[in-house]
């Protein structure tokens, strides 16, 4: 096994949802990648100080809690072909992935956050203009 290999775990704590995704490393042991908690009023209020944490203000908190709650690397929106954490559409996962050298398809959540910063730099210019493009129009 690798450091690619993510796994996920939710753990539910009265009325929050606590989303985890826990990175092997290449010793085999494993650390927690991002945590976010999901409260009841649906805002992130923490994120885990590790992989990629450093890059979520609390703008893409916001958009990821209403996109993809779970932060589910895997979650495939059933009636488009928005796809992982930052549900982005396939023909912007295909634009941004060539930019960053990834695979627009890819499950691994650090490029697919990645992705999707570059998405919103390129669209929004920032990441507040992104959040508040979402609160006006329920997608970003």
């Amino acid at each position: 096994m690798d450091a690619r290999e993510f796994f996920r775990e939710f753990t539910d704590h009265s009325h929050e949802r606590v989303p985890q995704l826990y990175l092997r490393n290449p010793d085999g042991t494993i650390r927690n990648a991002i945590t976010t908690t999901i409260t009841p009023s649906t805002t992130c209020d923490r994120t885990a100080p590790l992989v990629g944490a450093s890059k979520l203000d609390r703008f893409v908190k916001f958009i990821i809690s209403h996109e993809n709650a779970t932060m589910n690397p895997l979650l495939k929106n059933p009636k488009s072909t928005a796809f992982g954490i930052g549900q982005l559409l396939l023909a912007t996962r295909k634009a941004i992935a060539s930019q960053l050298g990834y695979d627009p398809n890819t499950t691994n959540p650090e490029q697919q956050i990645d992705m999707m910063l570059k998405y919103i730099e390129q669209r929004y210019h920032s990441t507040e203009a992104a959040y508040k493009f979402w609160q006006n129009h329920g997608w970003y």
